[in-house]
């Protein structure tokens, strides 16, 4: 079902006394929470299924961080909260080169090691806020102490992420494991009759 399909479907079903005070704005509001609600419960319980509830973008931008010294990539959409990262993230793409995820401590062990910058490997950190690259520099550090300036291996990436319901556009398709998008509806009408329109219009 496309996401506007969504939104007008609970339009409709909320009854007339309602739909005249709740704005579809209103409405968005509510799925946005259900949705994401539904998805956590997915994933806590090790649905396998949970892979239709990802949107793949590509053409994300691989920024150099000066400060920390790092490349990253912002995520192009909210991603659902309170669910591990990694299970966020289902694949990071780019071509010729492999991805594979990391940890802080594993970055630790390894940084500076020649082997690390030798193989075709570019280690993923996962993050809240966005996606660390490492092994991602192209140049050698001699070049980039001569004054070139640090390039990557790959400019772009493409990313498969579960995002929250607002982060879709409207005419896209929000998939959903078989029945649990009536449960979404569920949810939302159950918010939006029970919850004070105040508290949803401030969300």
């Amino acid at each position: 079902m496309k996401k506007i399909n969504f939104i007008d479907q609970i339009h409709e079903m909320i009854g007339d006394p309602l739909r005249k005070k709740v704005e579809k704005q209103i409405i968005e509001v509510a799925l946005n929470n259900a949705y994401n609600q539904i998805v956590y419960d997915l994933v806590s319980k090790g649905a396998r299924n949970f892979d239709l509830c990802r949107k793949t973008f590509t053409g994300i931008s691989v920024t150099w961080d000066s400060t920390q010294g790092v490349y990253y990539s912002n995520y192009p959409a909210a991603i659902v909260p309170y669910v591990n990262e990694s299970m966020i993230v289902n694949t990071v793409q780019g071509n010729g080169f492999r991805f594979y995820p990391t940890t802080e401590q594993n970055i630790l062990l390894t940084e500076g090691l020649l082997c690390s910058s030798q193989d075709n490997l570019i280690r993923t950190l996962i993050k809240r806020e966005r996606i660390e690259f490492y092994n991602m520099e192209s140049l050698d550090v001699e070049d980039i102490e001569n004054g070139s300036a640090p390039t990557p291996r790959v400019s772009t990436i493409k990313m498969n992420l579960a995002i929250e319901f607002s982060g879709f556009d409207d005419d896209d398709e929000v998939y959903m494991p078989m029945g649990r998008d009536y449960e979404v509806v569920q949810l939302a009408l159950d918010l939006i009759r029970n919850e004070p329109i105040i508290n949803l219009r401030n969300e």
